[in-house]
């Protein structure tokens, strides 16, 4: 069903960005959870996406899933028979300017940028750490 690239979450996992590229390049489609895992509220993203979309110019689009939470991990026996979830897409953006050789501090910038445009097409109680969407800025996207 699902064509998966393993990542190793706890170090730098070049072959993974590797591969993560290639199929970009080929004008595939990625999902990438920013945050390196699942939550119900917002934690602070890591720069993964940031460097992806930065490496590629392929465009970013937030995409917020929405009453999740209690879905069994597999299905592949039964439906589910709980409540219904809702996906909200933001709108796609690309990243202004270059940066093809960005540092940490300019790849947390542009990772919160995205983190806040992601937040904003969630409930306020599940933004977590981008509650605040008053700090959000767009000083380097450029919609899509």
């Amino acid at each position: 069903l699902w064509e998966v690239i393993p990542v190793r979450r706890e170090e730098v996992d070049r072959r993974s960005v590797k591969m993560v590229l290639e199929v970009l390049d080929a004008g595939e489609i990625v999902l990438v959870a920013p945050e390196g895992t699942r939550s119900p509220q917002l934690q602070r993203g890591k720069e993964g996406v940031a460097y992806l979309a930065t490496r590629s110019g392929a465009p970013v689009v937030p995409v917020a899933i929405i009453g999740s939470e209690g879905f069994p991990a597999v299905r592949f026996s039964s439906p589910w028979s709980g409540p219904g979830a809702y996906v909200r897409f933001g709108k796609p953006f690309v990243y202004r300017g270059e940066f093809q050789r960005a540092k940490l501090d300019k790849l947390r910038k542009l990772t919160d940028e995205a983190m806040y445009q992601l937040a904003s097409l969630l409930p306020a109680e599940r933004r977590g750490v981008y509650s605040d969407i008053s700090l959000a800025t767009t000083d380097t996207i450029e919609w899509y």
